[in-house]
């Protein structure tokens, strides 16, 4: 059994017993989560995991979080940015190669 959490930008599976980050899913442009019965499913462009719950309740409970970070601190991950990456431009931020 794993963890699921949610960042601003980026869910993400733990295993309990040891406390290590397993997988991560990061928000794009082709994110998505669905529910069906007690499952989550998640997907974005390169990879798509199924989530079983104990609950119908459940997933829509995860399904709402989702919604909620989404659509408030993630919209500027999940549009097409400048180069076609998934993370947006930063101001003030210098970069070199």
């Amino acid at each position: 059994m794993k963890w699921m959490f949610i960042k601003e930008n980026f869910v993400g599976f733990m295993d309990p017993r040891s406390g290590r980050v397993e997988n991560i899913l990061l928000f794009d442009r082709a994110f998505r989560v669905d529910t069906y019965k007690n499952k989550v499913f998640i997907q974005n462009l390169s990879r798509q995991f199924h989530v079983s719950c104990e609950s119908v309740e459940q997933a829509q409970v995860w399904l709402e979080e989702f919604n909620f970070v989404l659509d408030r601190s993630s919209k500027d991950f999940m549009c097409l940015n400048r180069y076609g990456s998934f993370a947006p431009p930063r101001q003030l931020t210098e970069c070199r190669w």
